[in-house]
């Protein structure tokens, strides 16, 4: 990762190839379901060992854990920031500004209604789940690599 060489902050980005996802909503606000594996939400709360549970192979139980963003379009490819580093340190995940609110409802034991707060605009957006690689200066050795991203469009 090149150093920022001066006051600035570099921004680190995950990025989708393509202008626009597969997925399309016609609706401003669509509404989503999200699936959990039941078997490893009780392992999780069993207290097996934080080694089993980090990285990839983390047992995800809540919609909670994701962050719902929207794309920009650039180049032929969408991308948002999740992260940034500068002189003074580094921050991995979506930021708060650029987060959109969402509700969800538990409506079977793993399945979750999801919808989000406020109309969306004509757009791409995604949910990112993404796994740190931890902080400091070697956080980015794998990149964007973790996150995991649902994308869906909104063309009302």
């Amino acid at each position: 990762m090149p150093s920022p060489g001066g006051i600035a902050s570099l921004s680190i980005k995950a990025v989708i190839p393509n202008v626009s996802a597969r997925i399309a909503s016609g609706k401003a606000r669509p509404t989503f379901y999200f699936y959990f594996d039941e078997a490893n939400r009780s392992l999780s709360q069993a207290g097996a060992p934080s080694l089993w549970l980090a990285g990839p192979a983390a047992a995800i139980t809540s919609p909670n854990e994701f962050s719902l963003i929207q794309f920009d379009v650039k180049k032929g490819r969408r991308e948002t920031r999740v992260g940034s580093m500068n002189l003074g340190g580094a921050k991995s995940g979506v930021m708060d500004k650029d987060r959109i609110a969402f509700d969800y409802e538990q409506v079977a034991p793993g399945v979750f209604k999801v919808m989000p707060k406020a109309d969306l605009g004509a757009g791409e957006y995604g949910f990112l789940y993404s796994v740190s690689a931890g902080s400091g200066p070697g956080m980015w050795g794998g990149g964007t690599g973790g996150a995991r991203i649902f994308d869906f469009a909104v063309r009302p």
